[in-house]
């Protein structure tokens, strides 16, 4: 995570291998602060795919979410498939509601060949950066 700032980075670097590697990523999005939760039913979500880019909206008010790969994909997958019933353990240990759903918006294609890497970001931040080593 980026200090001070609402940015994830998921970074994946290949070491060694005797073949190219073939990754998947599904990305699961939900839209709250931490006294709330996400329910499929209550959403609308809007998106705007592009190749390498997703823009996430959960209302045409928010926040934009932008979710950025920095590696050339071989495909990138849009979907809008609503996760039920995610088990939230800390917040029924503190006594809250203790599941929520989660949306699948897109799932990243990408192959790795040895000594290569690639960032994954998810950030509300204008520009960010999808160096992953930098980060």
């Amino acid at each position: 995570m980026e200090k001070g700032e609402n940015t994830t980075y998921i970074h994946y670097h290949l070491l060694s291998g005797s073949q190219p590697l073939s990754i998947a990523i599904k990305v699961l999005i939900n839209h709250r602060d931490h006294h709330h939760h996400t329910y499929a039913k209550e959403w609308n979500i809007y998106t705007d795919y592009a190749k390498q880019r997703v823009c996430v909206r959960a209302f045409p008010e928010a926040t934009p979410l932008d979710l950025l790969i920095n590696f050339h994909t071989e495909v990138s997958t849009p979907a809008n498939d609503w996760y039920y019933g995610f088990n939230l353990a800390v917040e029924r240990y503190r006594g809250q509601e203790a599941f929520e759903d989660h949306l699948h918006v897109v799932t990243f294609h990408a192959k790795l060949e040895k000594r290569q890497s690639m960032t994954i970001v998810a950030s509300t931040k204008e520009n960010p950066t999808t160096n992953g080593e930098q980060a």
